[in-house]
């Protein structure tokens, strides 16, 4: 049966459970042993030559130090692990300084001394074992000179040299490793920490452009809105539906500043045309208090409404329903808000019902609920500051005598009313 990923991971992870160290350890505490007992056999020969027994004891314990550093360092040059490199670009794009590779010199070192070392113990194979015994030997002479000093020359070369040869080859697999990947792990948290602050900054930057460019548009947008408003206001030439429709789409845009500027040139266009019975004026202003009106129906106050109403009375062609209708709206905002003035409301709000009274065309008294409705209105309105009243038309003065005379109201009752009698001027 095939061996499966997760079989080598169960392997894998037993086997880093296992108590390297202490194998190594006791191995290692193993072959001490036995250089001091080699090193107490030859103290009993000679009770006497406590130097011999410190010397022998001292050369083994170097010699196997020594044997074991030398294993551990071809242990350590075998087990050095090979980095995983990407490859780069082909079209030379990592010229651009963006990208950094693992440094590989000692890998590129272990690599070429592996090989050599190979090469050289092949070559060297008939005459290997002939340089280990004299090797043996040499450190024989340290450890008494007999037979059996050259025999444990032998063994300790051997067996600690392997030793460290096992020792330096699992701690470079297990121990190296792991500090490679944690120390890469790190570089790459470093890395992705510094790219997503660089990201967030980045996104600040675009956030920031894109509050500077929508501050920049939306000014513009509120000049060019202003100047429409007012260019639209000021023109004396025939009213053009494209500039109409043209303020009707741009006014909903605008800011609430600006808003407020267009509905004040709006308030002095109306009083201008008002004051010189200017038709076209009228239906210009008419425009853009309606665009006003839309944008935020809720914000609308009874001085849009009044607006709209009498300017759609003054029109070239006047529409009396639509006039009627605003006023009423706009006298019942006044009267939610509590504010006291504008009573000249009523006196327009009349001059539309009388204007859609067939009564009066056919000379007859109008209807009692018309005329109590308009009675009401005119009683109202004579309450008003004259100076409110002063943009009435002698043409709407005269309808509202016409039709008091035809209503039969008593002219007691009406000869102080302000809006009865001829204009006065200011």
């Amino acid at each position: 049966m095939a061996e499966t990923a997760n079989d080598r991971k169960k392997m894998r992870a037993q086997l880093k459970k296992l108590p390297y160290g202490k194998i190594v350890l006791w191995m290692v505490i193993l072959g001490l042993i036995a250089i001091i007992v080699y090193s107490l056999f030859l103290l009993l020969k000679k009770p006497a030559c406590w130097g011999n027994f410190v010397s022998t004891l001292a050369v083994g314990m170097m010699f196997a130090g020594g044997s074991m550093m030398a294993g551990a360092l071809l242990g350590f040059l075998f087990g050095i692990p090979r980095t995983l490199q990407e490859r780069g670009p082909s079209d030379g794009s990592e010229a651009n300084g963006g990208n950094y590779a693992p440094n590989t010199n000692l890998e590129q070192i272990s690599d070429w001394l592996t090989k050599i070392l190979v090469g050289v113990g092949l070559t060297q194979l008939t005459t290997l074992p002939g340089k280990i015994w004299n090797l043996a030997e040499l450190v024989g002479k340290g450890l008494g000179g007999t037979q059996a000093a050259t025999i444990m020359g032998l063994g300790i070369l051997t067996y600690y040299f392997f030793l460290g040869l096992i020792v330096g080859y699992l701690a470079t697999r297990l121990l190296l490793i792991g500090l490679l990947r944690e120390f890469e792990h790190e570089d790459l948290t470093t890395r992705m920490k510094d790219l997503k602050t660089e990201l967030e900054n980045s996104k600040s930057v675009v956030e920031q452009l894109e509050s500077q460019t929508y501050r920049a548009a939306s000014k513009a947008l509120d000049v060019g809105v202003q100047m429409l408003a007012v260019q639209y206001l000021a023109s004396n030439e025939p009213e053009r539906e494209d500039a109409a429709h043209q303020i009707e789409r741009m006014i909903p845009k605008a800011s609430p500043e600006t808003t407020r500027e267009v509905f004040a040139s709006t308030v002095s266009a109306f009083r201008h045309g008002l004051e010189r019975d200017h038709a076209l004026q009228m239906e210009r202003t008419i425009r853009i208090i309606e665009a006003l009106i839309a944008k935020d129906p809720e914000a609308a106050t009874h001085e849009h409404h009044a607006m709209l109403g009498i300017a759609r009375s003054r029109q070239r062609h006047p529409d009396w329903v639509g006039a009627e209708s605003e006023l009423t709206k706009a006298i019942t905002l006044r009267d939610q808000v509590g504010d006291a003035g504008a009573r000249e409301y009523e006196a327009y709000r009349a001059i539309c019902r009388i204007q859609m009274d067939d009564a009066l065309r056919a000379k007859k008294p109008s209807d009692q609920k018309v005329r109590e409705d308009i009675l009401k209105d005119l009683q109202f309105a004579s309450g008003a500051d004259p100076h409110a009243l002063r943009f009435l038309r002698n043409t709407d003065r005269d309808l509202i005598q016409e039709w008091l005379q035809i209503n039969n109201v008593p002219p007691e009752e009406h000869d102080s009313w302000e809006l009865a009698g001829p204009r006065r001027e200011f």
